[in-house]
């Protein structure tokens, strides 16, 4: 039956070829390890980016649109006759169109604000229904009654909603910061465990080899030496260790046991020619 090769019968160049393709190998994992996280980091990072940059952008639109719904209340007091009011009321409906596809691209965006941008997008209703309410007012040529309403209900409503637009674009940049430090620290956690991991695996790799340096190749092969006097004093009952191996210790022993046949026969020859 034939023997299984173990690892102490490859040759030295053979061991050492192992030892290198271990330490490689762990070189590559932790490589590999720290290049798939960092993508996955920088990917992150640009989505994140992207967002944010979105949002903003979406958010000024929509406040935009929300100035021009107010100049068109106002404006609306200064037009001198029933039809440029009219075309204010039509540039309302347009603008509010515009405000309400900015908000719907903001829920998009900024899916975790949904709630909030609904809530903007209910007071949003209201404030373009009371300039509406203003401008109708004001076709009528009620003056008085378009003030009142700008006064009571529209300047409030325009207020509250600002203020809602920069707490939404405050909260927003704060989750942004939020999560600009998690990726910081998920790179600094892959970077300290890759480096924990190379450290380790070529530490092993180093005991390894120490381990390998000591138990099969410098014991044996002291061992071995060790014999060799022992067989020039003629202690023929000492044993010749490691001839079952397939490497160079294997071979120098196999060499000592044929070097310690000889010797035996040859001491026995003489003993039989003395007697004769």
């Amino acid at each position: 039956m034939k023997r299984r090769l173990r690892f102490s019968d490859l040759h030295f160049a053979s061991k050492i070829l192992v030892l290198m393709g271990l330490m490689g190998l762990i070189a590559v994992l932790a490589t590999a390890y720290a290049l798939y996280n960092m993508q996955a980091v920088n990917q992150r990072y640009r989505s994140l980016i992207a967002h944010e940059a979105q949002g903003a952008l979406t958010i000024a639109e929509a406040a935009r649109h929300l100035d021009s719904a107010s100049r068109l209340a106002f404006k609306v007091l200064t037009e001198p006759d029933e039809l440029r009011m009219l075309a204010s009321l039509r540039q309302l409906h347009a603008t509010q169109s515009q405000y309400d596809a900015q908000l719907l691209l903001l829920e998009e965006v900024l899916p975790t604000k949904i709630e909030d941008i609904r809530s903007i997008a209910a007071q949003s209703q209201r404030l373009f229904e009371s300039a509406a309410e203003v401008i109708s007012a004001a076709a009528r040529w009620r003056g008085d009654r378009a003030l009142q309403i700008i006064h009571d209900e529209f300047e409030p409503v325009l207020h509250a909603l600002q203020q809602e637009m920069r707490q939404l674009r405050q909260r927003s940049a704060a989750d942004f910061q939020q999560s600009s430090r998690q990726l910081g620290d998920t790179t600094r956690t892959t970077l300290l465990t890759t480096a924990l991991a190379g450290g380790l695996g070529l530490v092993f790799v180093i005991a390894l080899s120490a381990w390998v340096g000591v138990h099969q190749i410098s014991r044996p092969i002291t061992r071995l030496t060790h014999g060799m006097q022992q067989l020039t004093r003629r202690a023929y009952d000492t044993v010749v260790e490691g001839t079952e191996r397939r490497d160079e210790v294997g071979t120098m022993a196999q060499a000592l046991q044929v070097f310690k046949d000889s010797m035996q026969r040859a001491d026995r020859l003489a003993i039989e020619v003395v007697a004769r």
